[in-house]
């Protein structure tokens, strides 16, 4: 601690210290973690995040996901209390986001909820809290949702992501005919439209059980021919469904080079052992277990039970 202590005092005579103050701060939090000293951690960061103003938000960030790891949330709840409380109106939008996932992610909803309403709602509000607060409305309250991606799409109209997000808002509600024409929309925007639309429409019909209809314009479309997480998720629907022969082909097409590959082995060695044959479902997985660490690893859970 005390190397980190005086690097920290060093650092000020540095030209641009900030990198250094950065990874000094990151060190000293590391240490309380790893010596499991949660009010050591709480008194460095209180300390550091009122001496530094540049790197106070990051600072009790920093502190809240420690803190949570030692099992400490009372006092990882009270460090997002205190960068909430610092925070003005228009505080920088990458604070405010991850302040507000946080805040999720502990079960908070309405403290997130609070938090973006009141930025997203103000007069020439950052579109991406706006979209973020869409986001978190689009479950319990989606007609909400559904008129702040409206007006963002009005706001930006040649934006795809905005037409993108207001599709899957429209889908949310059972508009399918407004979801659907809405992707047609963003696809005719250029290359980045084209390509979100089209994934975008692939994971609709996959959600709405439209596995033939998913599967065709797989083999139609030449820009979906590198899907293969689309590819991935209709093989696994029709295996729920009890198709093995629409499972296996489509499966079967996934490449060895895609990331996907070795999750679409293995959904092939449980059809083969659904089909009742156990000997070739373990001789793939052992073939798999070779290509890669990573196939090994992936391979080793089904191979292994």
């Amino acid at each position: 601690m005390k190397y980190y202590l005086q690097g920290l005092a060093d650092a000020s005579r540095l030209t641009e210290p900030r990198p250094a103050r950065d990874a000094l701060y990151s060190a000293i939090f590391d240490l309380d973690t790893a010596r499991k000293d949660s009010a050591a951690l709480v008194a460095a960061a209180d300390k550091y995040a009122a001496k530094d103003a540049f790197f106070g938000p990051g600072i009790r960030l920093n502190a809240a996901d420690k803190l949570l790891a030692l099992g400490d949330r009372a006092a990882a709840e009270k460090q997002l209390d205190q960068l909430a409380a610092g925070l003005t109106k228009d505080g920088p939008a990458g604070v405010v986001l991850a302040l507000a996932q946080r805040r999720i992610n502990m079960g908070q909803t309405d403290k997130a909820e609070a938090l973006l309403q009141a930025r997203a709602t103000a007069p020439n509000a950052d579109p991406q809290i706006v979209d973020a607060y869409a986001s978190l409305l689009q479950s319990n309250k989606p007609d909400e949702a559904l008129k702040i991606r409206q007006a963002l799409v009005a706001r930006d109209p040649s934006n795809p992501h905005y037409r993108i997000s207001l599709a899957q808002t429209q889908a949310a509600i059972g508009d399918a005919p407004a979801a659907l024409a809405t992707l047609d929309e963003a696809k005719s925007m250029g290359a980045t439209g084209k390509e979100l639309a089209t994934a975008a429409r692939l994971r609709y019909l996959i959600s709405m059980g439209l596995l033939k209809e998913a599967a065709s314009e797989l083999a139609a479309d030449q820009s979906t021919a590198q899907d293969f997480a689309s590819m991935l998720a209709v093989g696994r629907s029709w295996e729920e469904l009890k198709r093995p022969d629409e499972a296996r082909k489509i499966l079967a097409a996934i490449p060895a080079y895609a990331n996907e590959y070795p999750a679409a082995r293995i959904a092939l060695a449980g059809l083969d052992t659904e089909a009742g044959h156990p000997d070739v479902a373990i001789q793939a997985l052992q073939d798999l277990s070779k290509t890669s660490p990573v196939a090994a690893a992936q391979a080793s859970v089904p191979l292994f039970n």
